[in-house]
C-alpha cells in the first residue's frame, strides 16, 4: 500500500494530514418495530403432605402435625350422600396402607386400613358437613381458598392389619382425582411387650410381641449379610452392660436354644430366605407395621451372668442400639411335681 511519501512522488498533489475517506451506505428504509407477546404458564401447585414428625414415634400414642398446601379446593363435586355435588375435598387419614394403596389405581378398599380419619373440605363443603353434626362434623377440618390446611391427630399402632403405616390423603365423597392422593409413611419407635409373669416357672411360655421394628439394620455376616438381618428376640441371662451396639462380647449374653428360648424375627425378603415354607420354629416375620408375635420358652441358664429376661437386638453381626430392648424377669421357678 502506498506510504504518504510514496503518493508525494506520485505527484498526486495529496498534502500530508488531509487525507480523509467518506463511506457512502444505501438508504434504508424504515422499518415497523415489532412486538412478540410470550405467555407465562404457571403451573399448577403440587399438593403435598407435611408431617411433623415422622419416625421415632412413641408407640404408647403420639401427636403429630399434618400440614397440607397446594390442594385445589374446586377440583371436584362430591357424587355420593352426604355431600353430592358439593365441594368435598379431601380425606386426610392415619392407618395402614399397602404398597398400591390409592383409588385411582382400582385399588380395593382393604388396601387402606384406618385408624384415624379427618375430612378437609373448602368452605361450603365444610360448612354442610358441620351442620349435619354427629361423627362427620368432628371430623371436619377447614381446607383454606389457597388449598392449605393444618390440623393435629393422635396416633397409636394397632394390632390389626399388617401394612406399613402412613398419612394420607384422597378425594373425599366419591370422585377420583389422582392428583389429591398423596402419602407419607411413619414409623413408631420400637417397642417389645411380653405376658410375662412376676414367677415365671420353668417350661412355661411366654408370648412376646414386638412393634416398631421396621427399618431393619443390614448384617454384615453370612446368612443375611447384605440383607434385613432383623432382630434376635431372646430369653436368657445377661450381663449389665449386654448391648451389641455398645461393643459387649457375645459372652454378656447366654440365651435359650433355637426355636424355643431364641426366635429370630425378620421381614422380607429374609424370612423367605431363611424359611422359605414359613413354618421353622427358630424364624418369625416382622410384618410391614414393623410388629411381630413370637412364643419363647422360660428355662434355666446355666451363666455368671446376673439378669434374667427377655432381650431384642440385632441379628446377623448387625448393630441397631435402637432396638436393644430388655424386658426384667425373675429367675424361674422349679416346676411344682405333682404329689403322688
Amino acid at each position: 500500500m502506498p506510504t504518504r511519501a510514496g503518493l508525494r512522488r506520485l505527484g498526486l498533489g495529496v498534502a500530508v494530514g488531509a487525507l480523509a475517506l467518506t463511506a457512502c451506505f444505501p438508504q434504508q428504509t424504515p422499518t415497523t418495530p415489532t412486538t412478540t407477546t410470550i405467555e407465562v404458564v404457571t403451573p399448577d401447585p403440587e399438593p403435598t403432605l407435611t408431617l411433623s414428625k415422622t419416625s421415632g414415634l412413641n408407640a404408647a400414642g403420639d401427636t403429630i402435625t399434618v400440614t397440607g398446601s397446594g390442594y385445589d379446593p374446586d377440583a371436584y363435586v362430591g357424587t355420593r350422600p352426604p355431600l353430592a355435588g358439593k365441594p368435598t375435598g379431601v380425606y386426610v387419614n392415619f392407618g395402614k396402607y399397602a404398597d398400591q394403596w390409592a383409588p385411582s389405581t382400582g385399588a380395593a378398599s382393604p388396601s387402606r386400613q384406618t385408624i384415624v380419619q379427618r375430612w378437609v373440605l373448602p368452605q361450603e363443603g365444610y360448612d354442610a358437613l358441620v351442620a349435619l353434626g354427629g361423627q362427620n362434623a368432628e371430623q371436619a377440618v377447614l381446607m383454606n381458598e389457597d388449598g392449605s390446611f393444618e390440623f393435629t391427630i393422635d396416633v397409636a399402632p394397632t394390632t390389626t392389619g399388617t401394612n406399613a403405616y402412613g398419612v394420607v390423603s384422597y378425594p373425599g365423597g366419591g370422585p377420583t382425582f389422582a392428583q389429591h392422593e398423596v402419602i407419607e409413611r411413619v414409623t413408631f419407635a420400637p417397642r417389645v411387650t411380653a405376658d410375662l409373669p412376676e414367677a415365671p416357672v420353668e417350661g412355661q411360655t411366654v408370648n412376646v410381641r414386638g412393634e416398631g421394628f421396621l427399618p431393619s439394620a443390614t448384617g454384615t455376616r453370612l446368612p443375611l449379610a447384605g440383607q434385613p438381618a432383623g432382630v434376635y428376640v431372646a430369653w436368657g441371662r445377661f450381663a449389665d452392660v449386654w448391648q451389641p451396639s455398645t461393643g459387649a462380647a457375645g459372652s454378656t449374653r447366654t440365651v435359650g436354644s433355637n426355636g424355643t428360648g431364641t426366635v429370630w424375627a425378620m421381614p422380607e425378603p429374609s424370612f423367605s430366605i431363611m424359611s422359605p415354607e414359613g413354618t421353622d420354629p427358630a424364624y418369625a416375620l416382622i410384618r410391614a407395621d414393623g410388629s411381630f408375635d413370637v412364643t419363647l420358652t422360660v428355662s434355666t441358664i446355666e451363666s455368671a451372668n446376673p439378669n434374667y429376661g427377655i432381650a431384642t437386638y440385632a441379628g446377623s453381626g448387625a448393630k441397631n442400639s435402637e432396638q436393644e430392648l430388655f424386658i426384667a424377669s425373675a429367675a424361674p421357678a422349679a416346676p411344682e411335681v405333682p404329689a403322688t
